[in-house]
Parts: C-alpha cells; sequence; structure tokens
C-alpha cells in the first residue's frame, strides 16, 4: 500500500475504513491525497482527502472520500 501526495509517496502500514498509518509519518498540512492499495491481488486507486493532515504525534491518520 502507498500513499501518493503531491510527488511524494509514502509507504502505509496500515489500512481501515476512515484512517491509515504510514509507515514513517511526516509533517502534512490538510491535502487531498491518493491512496492505492491491492485487493485479491488486483491494485486499486482510492482518492481521499487527509481533512487533519498527517502528524508524527498522531500516527493514526483520519480520512475521507472525495
Amino acid at each position: 500500500m502507498r500513499l501518493e501526495l503531491g510527488d511524494s509517496t509514502f509507504p502505509v502500514a496500515q489500512l481501515g475504513p476512515d484512517f491509515l498509518i504510514l509507515r514513517t509519518p511526516v509533517e502534512q498540512a490538510p491535502a487531498d491525497a491518493v491512496l492505492f492499495y491491492s485487493v485479491d491481488g488486483n491494485e486499486r486507486r482510492r482518492d481521499i482527502r487527509l481533512p487533519e493532515g498527517i502528524s508524527p504525534a498522531r500516527p493514526r491518520t483520519p480520512i475521507v472520500a472525495r
């Protein structure tokens, strides 16, 4: 799994229905992003919003669909 945010790509350690956890959290303001994940060997794409941004102090990052 990976998160694409602008020109940067971040590996995702865990994904839930309304959150994600990056392997190495970074500081990021609220933004739109693209989440890539695999289901039964098929890669899927999900356009998401990071309404609270990303923070190393809060590894669990809320996400919402765009």
